[in-house]
């Protein structure tokens, strides 16, 4: 249960770190709030490692005062992120 808990909040913070290396005004406590949901969402079986369905969740972030385009970035960021991530530890 703990290492669960520990990927979730690692998971929000590299969220949170992807939103504050572009400039978005997106809360560590927001972040902690969405992206478990997000990630669940990402994991539908219709697209290749959630390309495009975890950008368009994440494009509904507009509700917590991230612009469209600061949303985008901040997904493809993340999605970045987790590929090098993947690539480092294979």
């Amino acid at each position: 249960m703990a290492l669960s808990l520990a990927s979730q909040l690692l998971t929000a913070a590299i969220a949170w770190c992807d939103a504050h290396a572009v400039g978005a005004p997106f809360s560590f406590f927001n972040s902690l709030l969405l992206m478990p949901p997000i990630m669940l969402i990402s994991t539908a079986p219709i697209s290749i490692a959630g390309w495009g369905v975890r950008e368009t969740a994440l494009v509904g972030l507009r509700l917590c005062g991230l612009s469209q385009s600061d949303a985008l970035v901040v997904s493809i960021l993340f999605g970045a992120t987790m590929f090098a991530y993947g690539i480092i530890a294979e």
